[in-house]
């Protein structure tokens, strides 16, 4: 086994946080085993007081600052959101909220959050389908199916495709369970 030093733990470190090499990629390099890459990388040997290690997930994706930072500029687009960036780097929806929200162990002073933004919701998505007008209609087309003779009774399944959502949506439409109408004062 080769013997590592302090610029070679850093040198490792940079590679790996930057992405160029991954832990067996630098071991092989370096005549190490992996679990030495592994304590270098967890400041577990060869300790450097200037070196921020971050918690991986539950996925074993390595988090580094530049992830971090990536992901809280993401954040900044108002057309990302949580599940998006978490798919995309590989991480729980629960871990890109908490470092969106800048709590430990990725807390940064000089990082204001800014909070969570609630996803919008019926006609006012910009992925909308429907808008008020045509649930109305569907609801009225669905309460009315019993005036219709029996054949030609509309079911969730021909709403759905009449509207070109899906089946389940239609069914949370016509029982009221979404696309619920405020109260009026």
């Amino acid at each position: 086994m080769a013997r590592i030093y302090m610029p070679q733990a850093r040198r490792i470190r940079t590679l790996y946080d930057s992405g160029q090499a991954n832990q067996q990629e630098l071991a092989d390099e370096y005549g190490v085993s992996q679990s030495t890459i592994s304590s270098i990388l967890r400041n577990r040997i060869h300790v450097d007081p200037g070196y921020k290690v971050l918690a991986t997930t539950r996925r074993s994706k390595k988090l580094t600052w530049r992830i971090v930072r990536s992901i809280r500029k993401a954040y900044d687009d108002p057309e990302a959101t949580i599940v998006g960036i978490a798919r995309k780097h590989s991480l729980a929806p629960a871990t890109v909220t908490a470092i969106v929200l800048n709590e430990i162990p990725w807390y940064d002073p000089d990082y204001k959050s800014p909070g969570i933004r609630q996803r919008s919701r019926g006609s006012a998505s910009l992925k909308a389908k429907l808008d008020w007008d045509t649930v109305r209609k569907m609801r009225e087309e669905y309460d009315n199916r019993y005036e219709q003779p029996y054949g030609q009774r509309p079911t969730c399944a021909s709403l759905a495709e009449k509207y070109g959502v899906s089946v389940p949506t239609v069914n949370r439409i016509v029982r009221r369970v979404s696309w619920i109408e405020p109260r009026r004062r």
